[in-house]
Order: C-alpha cells, then structure tokens, then sequence
C-alpha cells in the first residue's frame, strides 16, 4: 500500500487558494519607482520613472552602456513639457538618437537588446 498524505500537506508548497496564490505572485518582483521633476540620470536599479513636466522638459539618461534584457518603463504624470529619453553615447532608442512622450499619461516601456534599446 501506498502512503497517504496528511490532508493540508502540501510537498511543492503550491499556493492553494486564491488569496494564498495572490500572496504568492506578490513575492515576486518589485519596482524601484522614482518620480523626478528636473533632468535624471537613471540608476542601475530603477525601473520604473513618473515624470512631473510641470516645470519643463525632462530628459532621463542612462550614464553608462546598459545590460542585455534590461527593462525601463516611463509615464508622464503631470504637466504640457515632454519627456525625453536619452541612452548612453552611441546607443539608440528605436534606431534614432532619443525618444519623446508628449501626451499627458503617456507612458513607454523599453529594453535593452545588448546594443540599442526598443520600445515595446
């Protein structure tokens, strides 16, 4: 005969419930959120920006060659300047110098391919 397991046993420690796999999925990953008003030179460990425009444009600028795989994502929250996206020297962002959101609540998710950023 087999063994059985005691009722409530859970060997792979999968979520069970609703509320127990909302939990689970909420362990995952976290964004370092940063708002800016003024020109930024992102981080290595930022990932999400919300730029208040109020005051003028504001170009976020990343300072050093990125990493393969890397996510940035980008929202204007407040304001009629743009935000503008400036990669480091000679990378681009779909293959033009920089990129603009103009549209109050606009927002742009990019990553980084190893050579040059694309937007999705």
């Amino acid at each position: 005969m087999g063994t059985a397991n005691a009722i409530g046993f859970n060997p792979y420690n999968i979520p069970e419930t609703v509320r127990e796999l909302v939990e689970y999925t909420n362990r995952g990953v976290k964004e370092n959120v940063v708002s800016v008003d003024a020109n930024y030179t992102i981080r290595d460990y930022d990932t999400v920006i919300l730029c208040d425009c109020t005051n003028g444009p504001v170009t976020l600028s990343t300072s050093a060659k990125g990493a393969k795989g890397r996510v940035l994502r980008f929202k204007k929250v407040a304001g009629t300047y743009d935000i503008v996206f400036d990669p480091y020297e000679f990378e681009l962002i779909d293959n033009a110098d920089d990129a603009f959101i103009s549209t109050l609540y606009g927002a742009a998710t990019v990553i980084f391919d190893g050579d040059n950023w694309w937007s999705l």
